[in-house]
């Protein structure tokens, strides 16, 4: 970090300043060690994730300058292993061909109910350009309530593209 000019002491990463209509809302606040909790609060390690943007770029953008704080390494690095275990677990089972569609069928319903239930769901439809959703809209009620996730594309300029290289 050096060699770009940004100093690495102190270490502020957690303890953000708190800014206001006429700059610090409270220098006594950012000055100590445990400002007002009602500002805001830490991400808790297990709610972060990484995010991927699908283009790329001149130079190296595949690191955070730094690298990230132990806690939220450790919880990235303990999503991953879980990734590899269950992606492990699902070659070792040794499925036929109808047991394979079968078990696609029944993580896609489960996906679908968990984006349900947790509101990611909304989240994921937000992302689709105007355009297409009310395409998607006029299909009447039976499309609104269809699962969107599985049939998207990656778009550019609200038409299907193929897949995004992704930086890293």
């Amino acid at each position: 970090m050096a060699s770009v000019g940004l100093a690495v002491v102190p270490n502020a990463w957690d303890r953000p300043l708190l800014l206001g209509n006429e700059g610090l809302a409270n220098p006594a606040l950012n000055a100590s060690a445990s400002p007002d909790p009602a500002c805001y609060r830490l991400l808790p390690p297990a709610e972060f994730h990484e995010l991927v943007v699908p283009f790329r770029t001149e130079g190296d953008t595949c690191e955070v300058p730094g690298g990230l704080p132990p806690p939220y390494q450790a919880a990235l690095d303990e999503k991953q292993r879980r990734i590899q275990n269950w992606q492990k677990t699902v070659m070792e089972a040794r499925l036929n061909k109808e047991q394979k569609r079968q078990f696609q069928e029944l993580v896609e319903v489960k996906f679908h109910e968990w984006l349900l239930e947790t509101g990611h769901r909304q989240e994921l439809d937000s992302l689709i350009p105007p355009a297409m959703a009310s395409l998607r809209d006029s299909s009447g009620p039976a499309a609104a309530e269809a699962p969107r996730v599985p049939d998207a594309k990656p778009m550019r300029n609200g038409r299907a593209a193929g897949p995004s290289p992704m930086a890293c």
